[in-house]
């Protein structure tokens, strides 16, 4: 590894934080596939919830309903969640999405299925153990002059003793 940089820009994790300077500024940040994966952050949110005290005191309503199907029970927590939905507002459909994250092309991307038929659904959660997250739609999503919004944003974490964040707005 080479140490000696005031930037350095990599596409894999080859930093040596051992050595790391005070002053050098590196576009990695160790275990953030946590951040960037479906899967993972999924996983990391429940994980964090199901180790809290009070979960009440953390509010992640925000979040559609979302399932790994190579999880236990994730196909029967799915459907239960399905009938729920459908008892509750019989007369508005109930769309889930399957994100497939194993079939991933170079770019992050996907395949991506959409379910309207409870048919369908019972047939994916029965499936067995799928590499496959189940996501509820969100039927009223925020809109921008009518559009569904995508926001993005990118912090570059100068340093962390003191604290430097620079905050890049650019977004599309």
């Amino acid at each position: 590894y080479c140490t000696n940089y005031n930037l350095k820009w990599t596409k894999k994790s080859l930093i040596d934080y051992k050595h790391h300077r005070e002053g050098q500024l590196v576009n990695h940040i160790p275990n953030n596939h946590i951040l960037t994966n479906k899967a993972l952050f999924l996983t990391a949110i429940r994980d964090f919830i199901k180790n809290q005290k009070d979960r009440r005191a953390y509010d992640f309503s925000f979040l559609p309903a979302s399932y790994r199907l190579d999880h236990d029970d994730a196909g029967k927590d799915c459907m239960k969640m399905h009938w729920a939905l459908k008892s509750k507002y019989p007369y508005k459909p109930c769309i889930w999405i399957v994100k497939n994250f194993q079939a991933q092309n170079r770019h992050g991307q996907g395949g991506i299925e959409i379910v309207y038929e409870t048919k369908t659904l019972h047939r994916i959660c029965n499936g067995g153990t799928q590499k496959k997250i189940l996501q509820r739609y969100i039927h009223n999503p925020l809109l921008l002059r009518e559009r569904k919004v995508d926001m993005r944003a990118f912090i570059l974490i100068a340093r962390t003793s003191p604290t430097y964040l620079v905050y890049f707005h650019k977004g599309y």
